[in-house]
């Protein structure tokens, strides 16, 4: 593997993990604590992890975590516009298959329309 692609292979699955917004919140939180460290190491602590002043780089992660965490809505309404073809609906030996398991054998006549399209001529005989 070339060592470009591994490098983008582990991003991606930094990214994937969320380990990127993890090691931003302990980068937040050891800054909070260096900044409020004047006061004593105990109480930077406390105020740090307490929750009730969050520095910028706090309030930025937590909006990045509501926006990945937030669930993609579906318009249910743009679900009845959307048509979908069964398989059988558009291939003949699906059809036939059908049919068998069913019971309800179609007449010879309908047999060979359904494959009439799908069947190339046979290869020329040489004697």
């Amino acid at each position: 593997m070339r060592p470009l692609s591994f490098i983008f292979i582990c991003i991606a699955l930094v990214r994937i993990s969320g380990l990127d917004l993890a090691l931003a919140q302990m980068n937040a939180w050891a800054h909070m604590i260096y900044d409020r460290s004047e006061s004593g190491l105990s109480v930077a602590i406390s105020s740090t992890f307490s929750g009730e002043a969050p520095c910028e780089k706090c309030l930025e992660l937590q909006k990045e975590k509501e926006k990945r965490n937030a669930p993609d809505i579906i318009n249910i309404s743009s679900l009845d516009k959307l048509k979908l073809t069964p398989p059988h609906a558009t291939h003949p030996a699906l059809l036939l298959e059908d049919a068998v398991l069913s019971h309800n054998f179609p007449p010879a006549a309908v047999l060979a329309t359904m494959f009439e399209d799908h069947l190339d001529p046979p290869p020329p005989r040489y004697s």
